[in-house]
């Protein structure tokens, strides 16, 4: 926790790659407390400006990617008012979006000059978690920073996907994996506190190959089903 005090003044100071590097090193921290070990297996390189798409299964995603993956998150506004999480999460640099007409185009201005100057973004385009056995559609509406002008050939789209198995390679049985089940009013606390019980729990992620966006001719729609398909290979 006496991490909370440097990831403040770096926040408040605006001291962005330090920020990020402080965030990463808590929640591998947290991680650690509860037994669960990421394991990142990668088909290609990490690259700036890059929206990082990928499925959702449990609240323990956003500790497992943040802990791994150089970006900070889009995530619902209610997030925001959620006790400490809502406080930690903006102290990562989270950006909240509540995807109302009113507010949308001031967001999409600042995911899109979050991009612009060289950093990152993850986000979870299912719009909402499930338990694993198949990925949603992505919503396009998620994919719209690949339309803008300010953005074309100096942005990237890179697909990961994130799942979880006990040691030694073996998945996690249907009983065992609804314990880390992040669906409807499931607390974040008992999530937790199942996830002692279940001792250690690898979390894989597998960073895909970055999308070919010239192809796909800067289409949100197409984009949205590119992600979509290397997300659930």
């Amino acid at each position: 926790m006496l991490l909370l005090i440097p990831l403040l003044l770096t926040k408040l100071l605006c001291i962005h790659s330090l920020n990020n590097w402080l965030a990463r090193k808590m929640y591998g921290g947290i991680l650690l407390v509860f037994g669960v070990h990421p394991n990142l297996i990668k088909e290609d390189d990490f690259k700036k400006s890059t929206l990082y798409v990928c499925n959702h299964i449990s609240f323990l995603d956003i500790l497992v990617l943040g802990s791994q993956i150089p970006g900070c998150f889009v995530s619902k506004a209610e997030v925001a008012k959620w006790p400490f999480v809502g406080f930690f999460a903006w102290l990562t640099g989270t950006i909240f979006v509540d995807r109302t007409a009113t507010n949308a185009a001031k967001q999409l201005q600042q995911m899109q000059n979050h991009l612009i100057k060289g950093r990152s973004l993850i986000l979870f385009p299912e719009g909402t978690s499930t338990q694993g056995h198949s990925i949603l559609p992505f919503k396009s509406s998620f994919f719209k920073l690949v339309e803008l002008e300010a953005l074309k050939n100096k942005m990237h789209v890179q697909p990961l996907n994130i799942s979880y198995n006990k040691c030694y390679n073996t998945p996690l049985r249907y009983h065992e994996g609804y314990n880390y089940y992040f669906i409807g009013d499931m607390d974040v606390l008992g999530i937790l506190r199942n996830t002692f019980k279940l001792g250690k729990v690898v979390a894989e992620i597998s960073v895909k190959q970055h999308l070919q966006l010239e192809s796909s001719k800067h289409n949100r729609k197409l984009v949205a089903k590119q992600a979509h398909k290397a997300v659930a290979n």
